[in-house]
């Protein structure tokens, strides 16, 4: 816990230490996909949406808070119904580790909180379904990967990332999505 509050003063430096240089330059949507997590002994469903932004530090460096929401996972037999519900919520800090024309690497860690809902619906009361219960959780995490943007135009690049979430909640996660920069983006420097 104690890495978790130090990444969060971190973030929290950074943010309030360069107020007049960070500006909103662009937004990413698309898909998400996750190893998935046991949870109320079924695991998680795929595939999620999301949504981030991203605010400017300086040529090479991002914050990016994000949120996903993953597809509703439903299992059923003859008398019980089980829906599980996920959604992540992500503030990562993204360094530019590479760039050419087309195409970009970057680094980036961060921290998550996996929100986790899970509900049974029962049809039929059998002497099994007493030991059913509903469960919810919220638990924080570190995110560590790399992503690839790729050039499309001078408003939109091609986005792939792969990250792992650690924590109470671990799990393999890759975006694949879109970036639209707001204003379109300057071809000289970093882009």
């Amino acid at each position: 816990m104690n890495k978790l509050r130090l990444l969060l003063v971190f973030f929290t430096v950074m943010f309030f230490s360069s107020p007049l240089t960070a500006q909103l330059t662009a937004w990413s949507a698309g898909l998400a996909f996750s190893s998935g997590i046991d949870y109320n002994t079924r695991t998680t469903g795929n595939p999620a949406i999301f949504g981030k932004a991203y605010i400017k530090i300086n040529d090479r460096f991002h914050l990016v808070p994000s949120l996903a929401a993953f597809n509703k996972f439903k299992y059923s037999n003859f008398s019980e119904v089980l829906k599980t519900y996920m959604f992540h919520a992500d503030a990562d800090a993204v360094y530019s580790l590479y760039k050419d024309k087309s195409l970009r690497f970057l680094g980036f860690a961060g921290i998550n909180a996996t929100a986790i809902y899970s509900k049974w619906d029962i049809l039929e009361r059998t002497p099994s379904s007493r030991y059913l219960y509903n469960m919810s959780d919220v638990k924080p995490g570190l995110n560590l990967g790399g992503a690839f943007q790729l050039y499309v135009n001078d408003s939109f690049d091609a986005y792939i990332s792969g990250k792992y979430v650690i924590g109470p909640f671990s799990q393999m996660v890759i975006n694949v999505g879109g970036i639209y920069y707001v204003g379109g983006k300057r071809r000289r420097g970093m882009w």
